[in-house]
């Protein structure tokens, strides 16, 4: 009969209970976690990202990019304008309430002389023209902003034009 090791073991070339050891993988609770960590991250950008949009996206590379491209500081972008003509106080609040919401400082003129000069100061930032029918000169005003604006680029509200109606005429034209 073989004889028996103090702690149980029967076969002499195995160790006995105490010394034997169990194998750990040598990870604390904060390495094991950081895969957890990181699906949850990943997960939680993914729901962000579809749950804002594009616009935020959009915004984040730009604001990325001008942070890691340098820039020229003598190449300042001009706001987007609207170029609106008429000499009605009334047309110029409702067309100014209607698109400076949407990003477009308004430039106002009231004739065909201040729409010239406002063009010449402002030509590669006015994105829209809107003129008022009911100016005596208009005709002589649209054939002005044609020779500097593409033609879908220039609304012109006729005299019989509804109030409610100009706010939607001029959303379809952005």
């Amino acid at each position: 009969m073989p004889k028996s090791t103090p702690h149980g073991s029967s076969n002499p070339g195995l160790p006995s209970l105490s010394h034997r050891t169990f194998i750990s993988p040598g990870y604390n609770w904060l390495e094991m976690s950081w895969p957890t960590i990181g699906f949850c991250v990943v997960i939680i950008g993914v729901i962000l990202a579809t749950q804002t949009g594009r616009n935020m996206l959009g915004s984040m590379a730009d604001a990325l990019h001008h942070i890691v491209v340098p820039s020229d500081s003598a190449a300042v972008r001009e706001t987007d304008r609207v170029l609106i003509v008429t000499a009605n106080p009334n047309r110029q609040l409702e067309i100014s309430a209607t698109l400076s919401p949407r990003g477009l400082d308004p430039l106002l003129a009231r004739d065909l002389a201040g729409a010239g000069s406002q063009l010449a100061a402002h030509s590669q930032a006015v994105r829209l023209a809107v003129v008022d029918g009911a100016l005596p000169d208009a005709g002589a005003v649209v054939r002005r902003l044609k020779s500097a604006l593409p033609a879908d680029r220039i609304v012109v509200l006729l005299a019989s034009c509804r109030h409610e109606d100009v706010g939607q005429l001029l959303l379809d034209r952005l």
